[in-house]
């Protein structure tokens, strides 16, 4: 069984990802609505399978290695001008699980 907010792609063409919006479990078998091609369609469970997500190659990083990194983009390119006064302003958007301690 799949939830709502789940990835899910066609048995037949396992490249065609869709998040669920809605279990529908009326009936002999579960059917989903998803968001595929912007619009809803139902799909029985049997027709859907989980979605094979790419490996994550995102890298959680400390504020220091933030830091860090833009010092050596400014070294290395001397005309981008990158005030420490913007990273922190940036840094201090983000939510606080991408720089953990």
């Amino acid at each position: 069984m799949f939830e709502v907010g789940e990835l899910v792609a066609l048995q037949s063409d396992p490249d065609v990802l869709m998040p669920v919006i809605q279990v529908i479990s009326a009936g002999a078998e579960y059917r989903y609505r998803v968001f595929q091609n912007n619009s809803k369609t139902i799909y029985y469970e049997s027709q859907l399978q989980k979605a094979a997500l790419p490996a994550d190659d995102h890298k959680a990083v400390t504020v220091q290695e933030l830091h860090a990194h833009l010092t050596s983009l400014q070294i290395l390119c001397p005309l981008l001008r990158i005030s420490s006064r913007c990273v922190l302003a940036a840094s201090s958007s983000f939510p606080t699980s991408i720089f953990p301690s």
